[in-house]
């Protein structure tokens, strides 16, 4: 079976944690615990791509989150110096 052109299910640790710019000790315990969906083969975990776009999601969610922070903060910073 030919691996090079078969449709890939699953991500390594390595490469789930370099896509999304996190440590490899962090996907492992993520995987430990659950919070990531993954399947352990032997000592590795191998992670369902489909993983990947979840995590993506939850990342720019994140960033979203903390643009909203800045704005709340910058509109406050505003508020209270119009008000002088």
């Amino acid at each position: 079976m030919d691996r090079t052109n078969s449709k890939r299910e699953f991500l390594t640790v390595r490469e789930y944690a370099e896509i999304l710019g996190v440590c490899e000790k962090t996907v492992i315990r993520h995987c430990a615990t659950g919070k990531i969906e993954a399947i352990k083969i032997g000592r590795t975990w191998r992670i369902p791509l489909r993983q990947l776009s979840n995590a993506e999601m939850l990342k720019e969610l994140d960033e979203l989150r903390e643009e909203l922070e800045e704005i709340k903060s910058w509109k406050q910073g505003l508020s209270a110096a119009l008000a002088k």
